[in-house]
């Protein structure tokens, strides 16, 4: 597969990542300490191939690009307050789902 600029941002994020989200990254090897918040707005002048969208309500509030941007939605509950076994279910279900779409897609 080749090397693609990867980007999650939120067009309400929180102020900070949820710690639950943190360990989960950390104990899978995948958290950055550099990693933080971004708004939607922040990176508006990257030029997307792909926006996979996992919030409804982000899906309805998408900005209109004016390029050819392929956009995917796909659901997933909110986890905030939940135990740490659905966020890990949930990071299992997103490999599962997702990274076969950027293989198709990218």
């Amino acid at each position: 597969m080749k090397q693609n600029d990867i980007y999650s941002a939120g067009l309400a994020p929180d102020t900070q990542i949820d710690p639950i989200v943190i360990k989960l990254l950390q104990k899978e090897g995948l958290w950055n300490e550099k990693f933080s918040p971004q708004n939607f707005n922040d990176i508006s002048e990257v030029i997307f191939d792909l926006v996979i969208v996992v919030c409804e309500k982000a899906l309805d509030k998408m900005p209109n690009f004016t390029y050819e941007a392929k956009v995917i939605y796909l659901e997933y509950k909110n986890l905030k307050g939940q135990n740490f076994s659905l966020y890990e279910q949930t990071l299992k279900d997103m490999k599962m789902e997702i990274i076969p779409i950027i293989r198709l897609e990218l």
